[in-house]
């Protein structure tokens, strides 16, 4: 080779790399599927090829001949199958049954003769190959006869009835079998086992033999069930009645949808009709007393039936009463009670949530939420009335609210409500001074009162109560406030640039002692703050209006302005 990379393969092909189609021209060969047909660089390509010289490959496969798929046995006899060549570079094939030539084309049909392992031989030739010659094989493919056939049986049974299955099995091999499902069978170990299902059920035979050979049966069992032997008896609660109390309404239902053509009758005590193959049917009943029931049923054909079925039931009289539908304020309780026209009866209350005793006839409820109470009341012969009582809760009250206290300087004292309380529907606000006398003009109602503001006079501890109201229901807060004097107005100008010794500094110490104080300039930037102002601010600032804010020792808050003069 000029140029490029060989690599040579252990089968004797050989690959090849070179450049190819240079300075955008096209007269490199290609073949179909190469990586691309055509050049697609304006410079050199890498083109690669392969030189395949006389490859020679032996292999073959084994398939059914009716259904053309691969099998590694075959299970009757005789058996045909296709011997087809799979390999490569072959131009001579010799096939060989156990060392007998058979064919010599690349497929042949051939048929198995009878039972047993057959060797499979597959010499290929090619003359111009390096290896001339391959020999694949023996391949051992066994082949077995298994058949199996199965002897009528009853497909059909009334219940507690049996039938047995036959099956013969023929084979040429060791085999095993099993029985799916075993339920039912006199013994699973043999081949002609006696059945006695007690519901319809298809039993399966599978077969198989030493080689993987397999066979199987299906054998579908009806089984025809009894009559139903029982009816029901249900009142309008939906409870099965033995024991009941008038009025009450009775369903009488007979269940047929498994069972083949029934009929039947029923005899009911104080009824004059027999109700004949009807089911689900209702009687009223208003008369206490002893109830006798008869259904008679029957049916023909092969798996023919007639059976009795017998029952009774009371009815008694139970009057019961219950409390009336009350409501209560969160918190609170209230007794239940439950009466009835007999004794010896017995209480359930439900739910039990809340209640002192749920089996006595007045128990207390405290529910924290609405809640309907229902009292079971049953007498001695099983008689069962209830009745409910609906017991309302109104939302619980939480009373929170935050009192405001301030005002600007000089001026009386304010008091600003922010109510936070829940579960109310109206509101009241008072004012009470130390002695619990009512403050002119501070009772207010609603849930967002306006602010108080308190009388020149009116200085020193007062409370503020809140009262909350939700029907009947009710809730009452106080909170105590400290309401100061206000009423001295701080100084509004200072004249440090007078060289006086005169009003020099912002002074209020000789009425408000221990105050916090805090002053601003116009844009808001705090220039100054001492948490005990002590009349000592002003002298060294720029001229100019300043903003103060003064805060008592109690919180009380006071603001106000003050002009600088220089």
């Amino acid at each position: 080779m000029d140029g490029g990379t060989s690599r040579f393969s252990k089968d004797g092909v050989i690959y090849h790399a070179v450049c190819a189609s240079c300075g955008s021209t096209d007269g490199f060969p290609t073949t179909p599927g190469a990586w691309s047909a055509t050049n697609n660089s304006p410079n050199c390509n890498n083109a690669a090829f392969k030189f395949d010289i006389g490859r020679l490959v032996a292999d073959f496969d084994v398939l059914d001949a009716a259904l053309d798929i691969s099998v590694d046995k075959g299970c009757t006899f005789p058996y045909t199958a296709k011997l087809r060549f799979e390999g490569q570079g072959a131009t001579t094939w010799t096939w060989r049954i156990d060392g007998v030539v058979v064919g010599n084309t690349p497929e042949i049909q051939y048929t198995f003769p009878t039972n047993g392992v057959y060797d499979i031989t597959l010499t290929v030739g090619n003359p111009a190959s390096c290896l001339q010659e391959i020999t694949v094989g023996p391949v051992a493919f066994p082949v077995s006869g298994l058949s199996a056939s199965a002897a009528p049986f009853d497909n059909r049974l009334c219940q507690g009835e049996s039938t047995q299955l036959d099956v013969t099995v023929s084979a040429t091999n060791p085999y095993t079998f099993t029985w799916t499902p075993t339920t039912g069978l006199s013994d699973p170990n043999v081949l002609n086992p006696i059945v006695n299902p007690m519901a319809s059920t298809t039993y399966v035979l599978n077969v198989l033999d030493d080689i993987g050979c397999t066979a199987s049966f299906n054998f579908p069992i009806e089984v025809v069930p009894d009559l139903s032997d029982d009816f029901e008896l249900v009142n309008d609660f939906g409870l099965e009645v033995e024991r009941d109390c008038v009025p009450t309404e009775i369903t009488f239902t007979y269940e047929t949808s498994m069972v083949d053509n029934p009929t039947w009758t029923w005899q009911i005590d104080g009824q004059a009709g027999n109700f004949a193959n009807q089911s689900g049917f209702t009687i009223d009943y208003d008369q206490e007393g002893i109830y006798n029931v008869v259904l008679n049923v029957s049916r023909g054909g092969e798996c023919a039936q007639q059976i009795t079925i017998n029952k009774s039931f009371t009815l008694g009289i139970l009057e019961v009463a219950a409390s009336p539908d009350t409501t209560l304020c969160f918190g609170e309780s209230v007794q239940l009670n439950a009466q009835a026209s007999e004794t010896g009866v017995s209480y359930q209350w439900s739910p039990t949530t809340g209640l002192s005793n749920p089996t006595i006839p007045n128990p207390v409820a405290s529910p924290t939420q609405t809640t309907t109470y229902t009292v079971r009341i049953t007498d001695g012969s099983a008689c069962v009335k209830e009745e409910t009582v609906l017991v309302a809760v109104r939302p619980e009250i939480v009373l929170d609210y935050t009192l405001l206290l301030g005002s600007d300087c000089g001026k009386p004292s304010t008091i600003t409500f922010e109510n936070n309380s829940v579960g109310a529907l109206n509101y009241e606000w008072r004012i009470f001074d130390d002695t619990g006398n009512l403050l002119d003009g501070s009772f207010q109602s609603g849930d967002a009162p306006v602010p108080f503001t308190f009388a020149e006079n009116e200085v020193g501890t007062y409370q503020v109560q809140l009262r909350a109201f939700n029907a009947r229901c009710e809730e009452i807060l106080l909170q105590s406030v400290e309401v100061e004097n206000n009423l001295v107005f701080p100084p509004n100008v200072i004249t440090p640039g007078l060289d006086d010794g005169k009003n020099d500094t912002f002074q209020i110490t000789e009425f408000r002692k221990n105050y916090r104080f805090q002053v601003y300039n116009r844009w808001g930037g705090l220039m100054y703050e001492s948490e005990n102002y002590q009349d000592d601010w002003g002298k060294e600032v720029e001229a100019g209006i300043y903003y103060y804010l003064l805060t008592s020792p109690a919180g009380v808050e006071c603001r106000g302005w003050i002009e600088v003069i220089r």
